[in-house]
């Protein structure tokens, strides 16, 4: 197993294999526990403030995607999200259409917004009853790392406290500008990368449309009905990463393990 082999300036090993652990008891939340004992309920030092659940697109039922917690030694509260458990969390994964964030920070990936819109108010209403930490710390899994990332713009725009975030196997989440507000605004974030996770290459840099400057294809598309349609979600989008990487090199053999939050928390 590799380890992180380069830490960036600022990030703390011990706090990331914390936050790991907490987002596999998210998935522990959700599914039956994989692990023995498992993970959920939370146990001491952490006590539950509030789970919070939201519909995935296409009207799919509710689901838990995560939960707030306090830790009772020192007072510091986690926001923690689970990654892609339900065909409807892929539908998210899949909708790469750019839709208007929250905040007015840019464009983020409509699917990703969509879900995280389903927490937001219990989110914020945990902070509330937590009593407006001075900071919070963030963490999500896969498409859960997309939905962290949208909670510490949403926290540092509208609870005005501070966010630390470690994200896992992240996807893009939106486009440049919204990137770049955001790495303004939430300096103190981290994503923890396993080079051989393809996860972390969606949604595209950028579509092929642009990349190849395939723009005489465009007549030919814009002719041919669900063609038309195809154009109209790729063209122009556009996704930037957000945050400081944190990369480490582990190939298990296939892609769900190479994705896996165990072999994330392994690598810490």
């Amino acid at each position: 197993m590799s380890a992180i082999k380069c830490m960036p300036q600022g990030f703390d090993g011990q706090l990331a294999t914390e936050l790991g652990r907490l987002v596999a008891a998210a998935y522990d939340q959700f599914h039956a526990p994989a692990r023995r004992p498992p993970m959920w309920p939370l146990a001491a030092p952490y006590r539950l403030v509030r789970e919070f659940s939201a519909a995935p697109p296409a009207h799919h039922q509710v689901e838990r995607f995560g939960f707030v917690a306090r830790r009772e030694d020192n007072g510091n509260v986690y926001i923690v999200f689970r990654g892609t458990g339900s065909p409807g969390d892929w539908l998210a994964n899949l909708d790469f259409v750019h839709a208007a964030q929250r905040n007015g920070w840019g464009k983020v990936e409509k699917g990703f917004g969509e879900v995280y819109a389903g927490c937001a108010e219990d989110i914020l209403g945990a902070l509330r009853d937590a009593g407006n930490p001075p900071r919070v710390f963030i963490s999500g899994h896969s498409l859960g790392g997309a939905l962290s990332t949208l909670c510490a713009a949403d926290v540092r725009a509208c609870a005005g406290a501070a966010t630390t975030l470690y994200t896992f196997a992240s996807p893009r989440t939106g486009d440049p500008a919204f990137a770049a507000e955001f790495n303004r605004n939430c300096p103190d974030t981290f994503r923890v990368v396993n080079t051989e996770d393809l996860v972390n290459t969606v949604p595209l840099a950028a579509t092929a449309i642009s990349v190849f400057n395939l723009d005489g294809l465009r007549p030919l598309l814009q002719g041919v009905g669900h063609l038309k349609k195809v154009l109209a979600i790729l063209d122009g989008v556009n996704y930037e990463h957000v945050g400081t990487p944190a990369d480490f090199t582990v190939h298990k053999g296939n892609i769900v393990d190479n994705h896996a939050i165990e072999t994330y928390i392994a690598a810490l």
